[in-house]
């Protein structure tokens, strides 16, 4: 009873994340800083899973302004979903989260990259990743928001979100911010 009123608690919570846009209080975004709490959040359940994070953060770069809180959102689902992935994987088990400054069409942007080493995402599932609802998780295991709500916040920012993946070696997706 516990078990299925958590999870309809949660399925609640992400369907009124997806229905209603709270109030942005937007400030400037320190990219890495925002890394290093997230992955502080989730240290003790990598390494009971046996995945190691490599981190691969560009020093001194330049902030975003944003919701902080919402960017913390896209990077912990993104990095839940890699979590999940490996989770029962049998091959390594690596989270590589990258940050760096790039330029796009003549202007400076960011980019975080969260990529793994699972089993990847079948070609035909590709184009659909971002749609609402839409999950490969068994029955109960997942409400296929936690990507489409990371599109919602990226592009609310001004940003883009990418996936690229070939199966059986892993998934990236990448986030740039202005």
């Amino acid at each position: 009873i516990v078990e299925g009123a958590t999870r309809a608690r949660r399925i609640v919570q992400n369907l009124l994340t997806f229905a209603r846009q709270r109030e942005a209080h937007l400030e400037e975004v320190d990219l890495n800083m925002t890394v290093r709490q997230v992955l502080s959040l989730l240290a003790y359940q990598m390494r009971t899973n046996g995945i190691t994070i490599e981190e691969r953060l560009t020093l001194q770069l330049p902030t975003t302004v944003a919701d902080a809180t919402a960017v913390k959102q896209v990077l912990l689902n993104l990095l839940n979903n890699a979590l999940q992935a490996l989770a029962t994987w049998q091959g390594m088990r690596q989270i590589t989260v990258s940050t760096g400054a790039i330029m796009v069409e003549g202007a400076q942007r960011l980019l975080l990259e969260i990529a793994d080493t699972g089993p990847g995402i079948a070609p035909e599932h590709l184009p659909l990743v971002f749609e609402p609802f839409f999950t490969t998780k068994p029955i109960g295991e997942g409400t296929g928001l936690g990507l489409s709500i990371c599109y919602g916040i990226v592009k609310q920012y001004g940003g883009d979100i990418r996936v690229r993946s070939r199966v059986g070696e892993g998934a990236c997706f990448s986030v740039e911010l202005p």
